[in-house]
């Protein structure tokens, strides 16, 4: 499997690009194109939140950590002093970090469900609804965002199957298949847990009448064929 810097970068990568032509489109502001970004390259660490033997994946979580209690707060601490920002700020880091993440640590098996399709899907839904009902966006937004944590996910899954394949040799590691799945033969309890929180978690969630959409109509691809040149001048007022 991939290891943790190529995972990194793969989906920051992509995630800068599609949060880059969703600015581009202007149905982005740079802020929220920024947020994008985070969000994706967060997606495609989050399928290794389960491993607790790698120093990497271990800051990894600390910085995601560190990264979701500020993004909590800048929304749910408007008009707050300094001393409660940070009393709130502390409060979900800790929970994030102590709470949340010792608990997949210790419960999850690496390389089980949690490497797989629903596990990708599960994780949008969670924070589309993290997101439009506990921060307030609108389901619009709400979607979009947790369709660039859904985004990085998959990521993490395709380029963990991708490097399980020898491209220049003969045979196949071991590990081709174990992330890219729909269920765990290994543990069909857990596999029909994942599948029964799915469903639940998409009933819960906003509609997505504007999301489904904006993915389906023809207008947003030729406009994305439209802002891969430039229309005129190069580079015009850079200075």
């Amino acid at each position: 499997m991939a290891n943790f810097k190529q995972h990194f970068l793969t989906a920051s990568g992509a995630s800068g690009v599609v949060s880059s032509g969703l600015l581009s489109l202007e149905y982005f502001t740079s802020e929220q194109a920024i947020l994008g970004f985070v969000l994706g390259t967060i997606g495609g660490i989050l399928p290794d939140l389960d491993s607790n033997h790698s120093k990497p994946l271990k800051m990894a979580r600390d910085i995601m950590a560190i990264t979701f209690a500020f993004i909590i707060m800048y929304y749910k601490a408007k008009g707050y002093s300094l001393i409660e920002m940070g009393i709130l700020w502390i409060t979900i880091f800790s929970f994030i970090k102590y709470g949340i993440f010792s608990m997949f640590t210790k419960i999850t098996i690496h390389r089980g469900m949690f490497h797989s399709i629903p596990a990708a899907l599960i994780s949008g839904l969670v924070f589309v609804n993290i997101f439009y009902y506990f921060l307030g966006f609108s389901a619009m937004l709400a979607w979009v965002y947790s369709f660039f944590i859904f985004l990085g996910y998959m990521i993490h899954l395709a380029l963990d199957e991708f490097v399980s394949l020898n491209l220049m040799g003969d045979y196949i590691k071991r590990s081709f298949g174990t992330a890219l799945k729909l269920y765990d033969k290994n543990n069909l309890i857990t596999s029909s847990i994942v599948y029964v929180a799915m469903i639940g978690l998409f009933f819960l969630a906003p509609h997505s009448f504007e999301f489904n959409e904006m993915l389906t109509s023809d207008i947003i691809y030729k406009d994305i064929f439209n802002i891969l040149l430039p229309q005129g001048e190069w580079f015009k007022d850079i200075f």
